[in-house]
């Protein structure tokens, strides 16, 4: 329990795995290896997606770097260039293609996680302010949180591809704070991920809680209505 002095002014959370689940990525995967053994029969999926990986980590190490580039750019690219390095031969137009329907699919099948509409309803409703943290793309997660109907408890939506600007690097959760107007021990972060998320959150100043389980002494929860009890 956080007595009342303690209690944050505003929660931001990440979204992928905190406030969305990881299944709609995980059909969309299904969907787009389907359509790729389809167009390439001697694919070899398991290898395609451990290329894919690596091709994308070189891409986005870039974009931390300073090279900014959206999530859909990096993933297309990298896509690409995995096939390419497995022996067959797209071309840039079809694997645009093949990402659209990932995409189409990822949001036809989006699932907020356990608690996740309660929770933001009871924050808000106990004059907590909310925002969001999250590496992504504008026009991806903000349809799908409104096709949750999580979108309209968010005061804060700070969107990696808006401020052109990647977790961990601080500048996300500096916006957090400017935007909101608060000192960071007003603020909690709750995110998935202690390189991310967790870290970078304590070296602004600003509370943090893991969803899920890291370290020892971190302090955490095992799931979102476990948030409601603790800010109550």
């Amino acid at each position: 329990m956080i007595t009342r002095s303690e209690r944050p002014k505003a929660v931001f959370f990440d979204v992928g795995g905190v406030l969305l689940s990881y299944s709609s990525w995980r059909a969309a995967d299904r969907h787009l290896d389907r359509e790729l053994s389809r167009r390439f029969p001697r694919l070899n999926v398991r290898l395609l997606h451990e290329a894919w990986s690596e091709e994308w980590d070189k891409r986005h190490r870039l974009s931390l770097s300073g090279r900014f580039e959206r999530m859909r750019g990096q993933a297309e690219t990298s896509l690409y260039m995995a096939l390419k390095r497995l022996g067959c031969r797209p071309t840039r137009d079809y694997v645009r293609a093949a990402l659209n329907s990932w995409y189409v699919e990822a949001e036809k099948n989006v699932e907020a996680m356990p608690g996740a509409s309660d929770v933001l309803r009871g924050l808000s409703s106990g004059g907590y302010r909310i925002g969001i943290i999250t590496n992504a793309d504008w026009d991806i997660v903000v349809p799908q949180l409104k096709r949750m109907g999580l979108l309209k408890y968010i005061d804060y939506r700070i969107v990696s591809s808006k401020i052109r600007s990647y977790k961990p690097h601080l500048r996300p959760f500096r916006e957090a704070l400017r935007e909101s107007g608060l000192k960071p021990r007003e603020a909690m972060v709750v995110g998935d991920n202690v390189e991310t998320d967790i870290e970078p959150a304590k070296r602004m100043g600003m509370r943090a809680l893991l969803l899920g389980r890291g370290k020892r002494g971190e302090a955490s929860i095992s799931g979102l209505k476990e948030l409601l009890k603790l800010l109550s």
